[in-house]
């Protein structure tokens, strides 16, 4: 595979991803998004473009996406309309090549319920749904 080939699919790897893969300016605009966002945030990745991801799409405040950035590798999870979401952020603006912060989020609404409905399945009662000893 020539290097043109292997970036076009490496390109097309990304673009079309379960995860919502974010590359952001310095101060927080979006310069790419992958088609996932249309499943998290029911937005297209051209209606991110140029929007503040911290402030204008997910709604944290400016100290929150500082904190986010500084820490960059820790996951971190978040409630987002209903959904759990967990954003992995790399700071990666040391890299000349790339110079943005690249967010990788990963929608854990679905094992998060799985998770909640096998601790109360664990600690209530099947018949009468009441707290069971082990709750206590």
């Amino acid at each position: 595979m020539s290097d043109s080939n292997s970036h076009a699919w490496f390109q097309k790897l990304v673009h079309h991803a379960s995860d919502l893969i974010v590359v952001l300016e310095e101060n927080g605009l979006v310069r790419y998004a992958n088609t996932a966002s249309q499943k998290l945030l029911n937005l297209e990745p051209e209606d991110l473009l140029g929007q503040n991801f911290w402030l204008d799409v997910l709604g944290l405040s400016l100290k929150d996406s500082q904190t986010l950035i500084q820490n960059s590798n820790e996951p971190f999870e978040l409630l987002f309309d209903d959904r759990d979401l967990v954003l992995q952020v790399s700071n990666l603006l040391h890299i000349s090549e790339l110079r943005g912060v690249v967010v990788n989020v990963r929608d854990m609404t679905y094992s998060k319920n799985l998770e909640r409905s096998l601790r109360y399945q664990a600690l209530h009662d099947p018949l009468t749904d009441l707290p069971n000893r082990r709750l206590f």
